[in-house]
Formats: C-alpha cells, structure tokens, sequence
C-alpha cells in the first residue's frame, strides 16, 4: 500500500519539504512524503518528474481525485477535490504534515484499488506433451 510505503520510507530518510529528494554531502538522503515511497519501492529518483511517474505505475490511484483532509479544505473553498498526489505534495510542503501523519490520512480514504489476478500457471499433463508428430 501507498500509505504503507511512505512510512517504510519515512524510517529510512528524514523529512524535506519543497523537494522531491535531496542529498546532502552525498551520503545523506532526504524526501518528502512521495519520495519516500520512491525509496521504499527501491527507486530514489532525484528527478521530481520520473519519481511521480514511478509512483503513478505503482499506485494509480494517486491520479484519483479525493477530497481534501478537513482541517485543510478551508483553503480551497471552490476547489474541494484534488488528485491525491497533489495533496500529498500540499500537505508535506505548505501545511508542514510528517509524513507519517499523511500515511495515516491515506489509511481513511476508500480508494478503489485495481483489481489485482493472480498468475495462472498451467500444467501440461505429460501425456499431452509426449503426443508424436502424426505424418499424413
């Protein structure tokens, strides 16, 4: 889960606002709220843009348009609803959430989640597979 991610993240990274990732003295790595999912799923891009794409691929419901956490939604009056990633983003840099406290916002949305099938494997019986060329 998206939610589940960022906390994983969030224990590997410290917090930054206004920035996707930042490295500091090359060693020490830190991420807003998306980019530690980007670490947790293995995939510490630098680059904003490739990062949310990775996450959308993972998790499309971040294109999905929910509404925004009561205590903030005064803000946008005319703009109820906003795509998740959007609000994740507003909600780590200008309200100055933890990430975690994001990661247990996600937790109460319902969001749909694609339905996921498992693999079919499929098993030839071996008397199927030992037929003989038939010659006409």
């Amino acid at each position: 889960m998206l939610s589940d991610d960022i906390r994983t993240g969030s224990r590997l990274t410290r917090q930054t606002r206004s920035q996707f990732v930042r490295v500091i003295f090359g060693k020490h790595m830190m991420t807003c709220a998306l980019g530690a999912a980007c670490v947790a799923i293995g995939k510490p891009y630098l680059n904003r843009d490739e990062g949310i794409e990775a996450l959308v691929e993972q998790w499309p419901e971040l294109k999905f348009k929910v509404d925004w956490p009561a205590n903030t939604a005064h803000s946008y009056p005319g703009d109820p609803q906003r795509d998740l990633q959007t609000i994740i983003i507003a909600l780590n840099d200008q309200y100055n959430w933890t990430r975690e406290a994001i990661a247990d916002w996600i937790d109460t949305l319902e969001l749909p989640r694609p339905l996921e099938i498992p693999p079919i494997i499929l098993e030839i019986p071996e008397r199927v597979a030992q037929v003989e060329e038939i010659t006409l």
